[in-house]
């Protein structure tokens, strides 16, 4: 009975504080089974499964073994399509919204102009909180194209300049961007 009671006040307490130092960093593997999968433009999967693991995709069709350590997550219903996002484009974007010189002009006066909003004005030209990327976009076909090309399916477009810029907007360049 003595040894029993010295064991379990021997035993470590659990504890929920953040690890420090070194991670675990051990492989990750998910299986996203049953979905829609866009290997190209011309080509697509039907219920197919999508192996990654460490972040990575490595196998990908309608027959797929999941792979026994695999989360497997059910995505029937979904569609899947490979893309990279551009995180900070002015793209579709009027002039005004872009980026403006910065810096002094020739005659060593500041290029930024006070802003002026329905009866108020800033006196810091940088702090544009006001400003909505999403009213404010222009359809651009050629562009969504060449960003298509590059792989990329969607741009969050972000008003330029300043400190607090205003909002942005979350645009899809499918082929429907005209």
């Amino acid at each position: 009975m003595v040894l029993l009671a010295e064991q379990i006040v021997a035993a470590p307490r659990p504890t929920t504080a953040p690890v420090d130092g070194m991670r675990d960093a051990t492989g990750r593997v998910h299986a996203l089974v049953g979905g829609r999968i866009f290997v190209s433009p011309e080509e697509t999967i039907e219920q197919g499964t999508l192996v990654l693991r460490d972040g990575r995709v490595v196998a990908v069709g309608r027959d797929i073994a999941v792979p026994a350590d695999a989360r497997v997550w059910d995505v029937s219903g979904q569609t899947l399509y490979p893309g990279f996002i551009e995180t900070d484009a002015t793209v579709f974007l009027p002039a005004g919204l872009k980026a403006a010189p910065s810096g002094p002009d020739a005659e060593g006066k500041p290029t930024a102009k006070p802003v002026e909003i329905a009866g108020a004005s800033g006196w810091n030209a940088r702090v544009t909180p006001e400003r909505d990327a999403a009213s404010e976009l222009v359809a651009d076909g050629k562009t969504a194209t060449s960003l298509r090309e590059l792989g990329f399916t969607t741009a969050q477009v972000v008003p330029a300049r300043g400190i607090f810029r205003g909002r942005g907007a979350l645009v899809s360049l499918g082929s429907a961007m005209r």
